[in-house]
């Protein structure tokens, strides 16, 4: 796709630059999504220094996004944060929204919209497994007015 940075490499470093990463290099897929970004150690050819990998819906929305430093992803042991959404086809309101992200420790935030705030996509709260996290109140649209963060 036009527009989009392909490779973006330095060949000369600045005084007190560390030179670990050389060369950046983004593979895209069919809908423009930046779905691999690797760094290398030189400005052609060169090592993997670190990768990133991710996964996308048929909506662009993130679904996997694996990260390994140290080399390239490797599915199987590589660390991953998975993304979930709720999908409810509907008229023109907005039905898919994040609905819980799960880290690689396996620790998962779930987010939570209130029916009155639901159709606007605003998230009402932010919980675990423990309980509520944190909650939000607005002003008008989008302007939070309250972000409440309950005693633990």
């Amino acid at each position: 796709m036009l527009g989009q940075v392909v490779i973006d490499a330095v060949t000369t470093l600045g005084s007190g630059v560390d030179g670990a990463v050389r060369r950046i290099e983004t593979a895209y897929d069919g809908q423009g999504n930046a779905y691999l970004v690797t760094s290398y150690d030189a400005v052609s050819s060169g090592s993997v220094v670190s990768q990133v990998q991710r996964a996308f819906d048929g909506l662009g929305q993130l679904t996997t996004e694996r990260q390994q430093h140290g080399g390239a992803v490797n599915t199987g042991t590589s660390p991953k944060v998975q993304y979930a959404y709720s999908f409810s086809p509907s008229g023109s309101a907005n039905q898919s929204r994040l609905t819980t992200v799960t880290y690689p420790s396996g620790y998962a935030v779930t987010y939570n919209y209130a029916s009155g705030l639901d159709a606007i996509s605003r998230l009402s709260s932010l919980s675990d497994a423990t309980g509520t996290l944190e909650s939000y109140d607005y002003l008008g649209t989008g302007t939070v007015v309250r972000r409440a963060l309950p005693q633990r």
